[in-house]
């Protein structure tokens, strides 16, 4: 719900719960929605900077339910290391904070070395990972296929997919020369640090050589103020954790990761279904972020990113409980009879 989702709906949220929970959050989460739509003055009561102060107190509140379920639920602890990323180490170091859990940054060791879970954060190191067929088979977090985080990291590849998948109304259409506003961004490219508004000839004269090479990808530009991340986790075709925030924009044409945010928050998902049903059509299983805007309630999707999404650093620590520690231990359990790999 563009700039009031009030409520958050996660699978484990729901499956904690209960589905009435999670469905009356949302019905609350539309009810403001509409309060606000209807009356441009209640828009200022709160400025931007109170929104942002309750935004930092409701989620350090969600943090603390997920540390003290956390405690409860890995009295010793587990040893966790994370592949070295500077940008993230203090968001993920904060997210672990009051836990038993000890976080290293370090390269990656063959097989996972002496820790219990390892967390790639970049494409070279998921890629490095997926060669790692010890570490796949013991990692409590899913390591996606070579082939399904290339798939993810070739945004046209990926458009063409779904579109072939019958999830033609989800992908922004392919724009031709002469169309604006669209969208010029590389193929394969992160933190959008390669994409691109053109509103006219003068930014088509700017970018010519972008828009003869076959590396970039033109497409419709999709209006709206509100852009989403979705975080998700897929393991064995379910989807089992997910955590959402909403990115309100200057404009209806603003670029995120390049445009100003106003304000972000976590929120309620309605789509989260759907997203379950594309991973396993695409077979990807793992952690990922959907990024997308709404057009009439229906999710216009962006990417699927095959990595650790920057913004879920703050969060991470509530994914622990969800990840698959039952495959982690049934491999334990064979290797310590000495069986061999499973």
């Amino acid at each position: 719900m563009p700039g009031v989702a009030l409520g958050e709906i996660t699978a484990a949220s729901a499956a904690t719960h209960g589905a009435g929970a999670a469905d009356r959050e949302l019905k609350l989460a539309e009810w403001g929605a509409a309060r606000l739509r209807g009356s441009p003055s209640r828009r200022a009561v709160l400025s931007i900077q109170t929104r942002k102060s309750l935004r930092k107190w409701r989620d350090r509140c969600f943090m603390m339910r997920e540390r003290a379920l956390d405690r409860w639920l890995f009295p010793r602890g587990k040893r966790i290391a994370f592949w070295p990323w500077k940008e993230l180490e203090e968001p993920v170091r904060r997210s672990f904070a009051f836990t038993r859990h000890r976080i290293s940054f370090t390269p990656l060791l063959s097989g996972g070395g002496d820790f219990d879970l390892v967390v790639p954060l970049s494409i070279e190191t998921l890629h490095a990972a997926a060669a790692d067929d010890s570490l796949r088979r013991r990692n409590p977090l899913p390591i996606p296929t070579r082939q399904a985080i290339e798939l993810c990291d070739d945004k046209a590849a990926l458009n063409a997919r779904l579109r072939d998948l019958g999830y033609r109304r989800h992908v922004p259409a392919d724009a031709g020369q002469s169309v604006y506003p669209r969208i010029l961004k590389l193929r394969r490219d992160s933190a959008a640090r390669n994409i691109f508004r053109l509103d006219g000839p003068a930014d088509e004269v700017a970018h010519r050589l972008e828009l003869d090479s076959p590396d970039w990808l033109q497409q419709a530009c999709v209006p709206g103020e509100v852009e989403y991340t979705a975080h998700v986790l897929q393991i064995d075709g379910r989807l089992r954790r997910a955590i959402t925030l909403s990115f309100c924009m200057a404009h209806d044409r603003a670029i995120k990761g390049r445009d100003h945010v106003v304000i972000h928050r976590r929120c309620a998902n309605r789509h989260l279904a759907l997203f379950e049903e594309m991973l396993n059509a695409i077979g990807f299983e793992g952690l990922c972020c959907f990024n997308y805007k709404e057009r009439e309630g229906v999710p216009v999707i962006f990417e699927i990113n095959p990595r650790f999404g920057f913004t879920l650093g703050p969060f991470f620590a509530a994914f622990v409980r969800s990840l698959a520690w039952e495959r982690a231990e049934r491999v334990a359990t064979v290797a310590r009879r000495g069986r061999g790999p499973v």
